[in-house]
């Protein structure tokens, strides 16, 4: 979704969705000649560049990518959408887990308690090998989620049952078969919790 609040973004806007539909079927020449038009009309929208950054990564450009996020971030540094998205990319692109928790804690001091970002904090802390912290956060937010569409609660207990999993791995490592097979246990109740909840 593109947020735009004047007039003016909201023309932006509807040139930027049509950038979006066209970089998701592969037609990207065309989702960058929309993207500079929309830059041509309104130079200072950050959404342009956010979006830009969208079309850069899926293009396989990401210096690109990570060039059009740094200028959206610099034309409107409060908004979480856009720091939740750099650290999705620094995460999943880059694998520069450092760079992806600095963004995604900037993102929580401007939406303060929302899930989706606490999830990825928690992926960004197990990847880093921080799993308790992590596993903290998917204890708190398993006690949240019914409410939550399906297809988040299925991700957040895969990736919860994960970080016990790795946390396990790293019990066995350090010979700690007791701690092992805590956290193995724990992974398996949440995969069973997950089954039983559909």
């Amino acid at each position: 979704a593109v947020r735009s609040i004047t007039t003016d973004e909201r023309i932006c806007a509807v040139y930027l969705n049509n950038a979006l539909q066209k970089a998701r079927v592969g037609l990207t020449a065309e989702a960058r000649g929309i993207i500079e038009h929309a830059k041509s009309l309104l130079s200072n929208f950050s959404e342009t560049y956010r979006i830009s950054a969208i079309v850069e990564g899926k293009a396989n450009d990401y210096f690109k990518a990570d060039e059009e996020i740094r200028i959206a971030i610099d034309l409107n540094p409060n908004s979480s959408l856009t720091h939740y998205q750099y650290a999705l990319f620094l995460l999943r692109e880059m694998e520069d887990f450092n760079s992806a928790l600095s963004q995604i804690d900037t993102a929580l001091q401007h939406d303060v308690g929302e899930l989706t970002l606490e999830t990825v904090r928690g992926l960004i802390l197990t990847r880093l090998g921080r799993y308790e912290e992590g596993a903290e956060i998917y204890e708190r937010i398993i006690s949240l989620i019914t409410g939550r569409p399906r297809k988040w609660r299925i991700s957040t207990m895969d990736q919860a049952a994960e970080c016990y999993r790795r946390w396990a791995e790293a019990d066995r490592v350090l010979r700690d078969p007791v701690r092992q097979m805590a956290h193995l246990e724990r992974s398996r109740e949440i995969l069973d919790i997950a089954l039983g909840a559909n």
